[in-house]
């Protein structure tokens, strides 16, 4: 299976960006070797084992989702690399909503009250983020039952455990909790744009979050059409790979992975912190535009 002349230009990716995929290589080594190097882990005294599993296992999907961004690259696939990129960067607010110290939520600037004693802490956080995922579950089975012809396709002793398994994380982070989660429909009571803005990427969710929102909600047919300023020349469609935004997505995604790593390592004392840093530091060296030659 090819798209037309994808070898050629696989070829010349690898050859114009081969600083670029070999530092990728580099970052995402770092990444996996947390899971594969046997490494010891000393979390800070307020994360527990609940909070490590729950931070790696977020790790590791960004792991994955880096490696599926660098796969669309060397394909030249720059729309799709977009999309899984726009991915990484919801896996990077989860990372820092869940393994920071402190978060404080705000929207537009102006602090969110607080739920009264019931702190922000890392476990609640953590909490919050599989209180939601369970509260999503049930709502996807409620939503088969519901529809015509879908009825039948959950057992019925599943159908009970997922709402179960809901009811007890309700109860475990209380009304007001579960209240604004599902309002909000997303962990953290807020919307995603007002949790970049809380932890500090408010400039990334308008510059790159919303920008490539028209490709991941397939709004971007014109992207794939060429229309010649002479109506009778006709029309154009690119079938074929393309080098239009490759570097930038591979980038841009370099910067995120070392960014979480970096955190994990603080959070987890992984003992990376020399090669994590470096790696950052030469990610935001990374060339942006393709080269022309």
């Amino acid at each position: 299976m090819r798209l037309p002349h994808e070898d050629e230009l696989r070829a010349v990716i690898q050859q114009r960006l081969e600083p670029e995929l070999r530092l990728a290589t580099e970052i995402l080594d770092l990444g996996t070797r947390i899971f594969t190097s046997g490494r010891r882990i000393t979390p800070a005294e307020d994360i527990d084992d609940f909070v490590v599993m729950v931070g790696l296992g977020l790790l590791d999907k960004a792991c994955k989702q880096y490696r599926a961004v660098g796969a669309m690259v060397e394909f030249g696939l720059g729309d799709v690399a977009d999309s899984i990129a726009r991915m990484m960067f919801e896996s990077m607010l989860a990372i820092h909503f869940v393994l920071r110290a402190e978060v404080n939520l705000t929207r537009n600037g102006v602090p969110v009250d607080p739920v009264p004693n019931r702190p922000l802490t890392t476990r609640l956080r953590t909490s919050l983020y599989l209180a939601n995922d369970a509260i999503n579950g049930r709502k996807l089975v409620r939503g088969l039952l519901q529809t015509p012809g879908l009825e039948n396709h959950v057992a019925p002793e599943i159908r009970v455990t997922i709402e179960q398994h809901a009811t007890e994380w309700e109860g475990e982070i209380g009304e007001e909790w579960t209240a604004r989660i599902t309002n909000a429909r997303g962990y953290a009571g807020v919307s995603v744009q007002y949790l970049a803005e809380s932890l500090g990427f408010a400039e990334l969710y308008p510059s790159v979050y919303r920008i490539s929102s028209s490709g991941v909600h397939a709004a971007n047919a014109a992207s794939f059409i060429d229309l010649d300023d002479d109506a009778e020349s006709g029309v154009r469609f690119s079938a074929s790979s393309n080098t239009g935004g490759i570097a930038n997505a591979l980038g841009f995604a370099s910067l995120m992975l070392t960014n979480v790593i970096m955190l994990a390592d603080h959070r987890l004392k992984l003992g990376i912190e020399t090669q994590a840093v470096a790696l950052h530091e030469r990610a935001q060296h990374m060339r942006l535009d393709f080269p022309d030659e």
